[in-house]
């Protein structure tokens, strides 16, 4: 009953946000990864794109809120006209789902580049709510884009080297949504992901992201109750 003094195991040694590393407030920070040489990779999950800093694209609110204000001075000759410009317009990219980016940063916590959005195949991509990121043995870089269910490669520079989209697992039914949260990948390329809704343990994929099987499955024991 007698109390024992015990030092903490751990004490903060300082505090850094967002404001201080020069990228803004950090809205949603889900992971965090350091590789070899120190450098450090915050996944900002909530994070919204702003499509207009994009040339050439336009926001879809923005867009429609221009057209509303047209409208309370226009006719409806004149407004139908206009939402055909818009669509025009905000056609040349899907918005809906650039949320979240990839911050790169030093050792000593200056900026050393930001992924928001990304060239993929031609187009303008991005991510939608990612909560997970590693870095393999070569440098590259995975991102698990959980609400576009797929697996992202990157190399340091952040240009796109591969798309891993949903694996073919028989265990599951066509209902089943694909939402990769955490992951690691092996010296051989083989990527570990934590699946959300995923009971059956760690989807094991291999280096071309086919299903290879699961690792760690919880062992389940009955009573006789």
């Amino acid at each position: 009953g007698n109390p024992v003094i015990t030092p903490h195991a751990y004490v903060p040694a300082f505090v850094v946000d967002g404001e201080a590393m020069g990228v803004g407030e950090l809205t949603s920070p889900s992971d965090i990864e350091v590789d070899a040489d120190g450098n450090i990779y915050v996944v900002d999950m909530e994070y919204t794109v702003d499509m207009t800093a994009l040339e050439g694209q336009v926001a879809i609110d923005e867009a429609e809120t221009e057209v509303q204000e047209d409208a309370d001075v226009a006719t409806d000759e004149e407004t139908t006209e206009e939402t055909e410009e818009v669509e025009e317009d905000i056609a040349f990219v899907d918005t809906s789902g650039f949320h979240g980016r990839v911050v790169i940063l030093n050792p000593d916590y200056t900026v050393k580049s930001i992924i928001t959005t990304f060239d993929n195949k031609g187009k303008v991509d991005g991510f939608s709510y990612p909560e997970g990121i590693t870095i393999a043995h070569d440098g590259t870089i995975y991102v698990a884009d959980t609400m576009h269910g797929r697996i992202l490669r990157f190399d340091q520079k952040g240009n796109l080297i591969h798309e891993f989209k949903e694996p073919v697992i028989s265990y599951f039914d066509e209902e089943f949504s694909y939402k990769p949260s955490k992951l690691a990948v092996d010296t051989s390329n083989n990527i570990y992901v934590v699946a959300i809704s995923v009971n059956h343990g760690i989807i094991l994929l291999d280096e071309f992201g086919e299903f290879a099987g699961f690792v760690g499955a919880q062992q389940v024991t009955y009573s006789v109750v």
